[in-house]
């Protein structure tokens, strides 16, 4: 990692594809309102990497690849337009992580992730698919959420993308979520 630098945690969007019980973000039609468009999205991500010197950037929402008008296609162009900064010179180079519950994250998406996105941390809060069901995250597109998840991951680690895991703790899920650890 880049030590010396500004590292930064971006909310590029409230917007979530999903209906999490424990969230604390609302997903309301005023959200996308206020959300900056794609054309500023790219000018803060260009303030903050050449003006501020970010050189870490951490991006989440709500569901980063629901940004825009058009997910995931407004989210690809964003990350087309941050490969701009990346560089072999660790001094110049934006390492980027996102947060993502990997719902729309299919092939085409992580094609564009190598090589501008280091790390993607997905989240995954138990692997029984009755407490999914219970904390929101299966249904839709996303049924089978946990079975979905590990994909997610195994196609990132395929592409060389480092994968962590990210666990919402509550009261749902907080006594087994050790045992599922493993």
């Amino acid at each position: 990692m880049n030590e010396g630098f500004f590292k930064g945690y971006w909310m590029v969007t409230n917007r979530c594809n999903l209906n999490c019980g424990y969230c604390v973000l609302e997903d309301a039609p005023e959200q996308l309102r206020r959300e900056l468009d794609l054309a500023g999205k790219k000018s803060l991500a260009d303030h903050l990497y050449r003006r501020l010197g970010f050189r870490r950037l951490t991006l989440s929402g709500g569901e980063v690849l629901m940004i825009g008008r058009k997910p995931p296609v407004d989210f690809i162009d964003l990350l087309r337009f941050l490969r701009g900064f990346r560089s072999p010179d660790p001094l110049q180079n934006l390492e980027l992580e996102i947060y993502t519950n990997g719902v729309l994250l299919d092939d085409a998406v992580a094609d564009e992730m190598a090589g501008v996105v280091d790390q993607v941390a997905v989240t995954i809060d138990s692997s029984d698919d009755r407490l999914l069901t219970v904390l929101g995250r299966n249904h839709g597109r996303s049924r089978s959420y946990f079975d979905r998840a590990v994909d997610v991951c195994a196609r990132l680690s395929r592409r060389g993308i480092e994968v962590k895991l990210h666990t919402v703790v509550g009261q749902a899920n907080h006594a087994r979520v050790a045992d599922e650890v493993g």
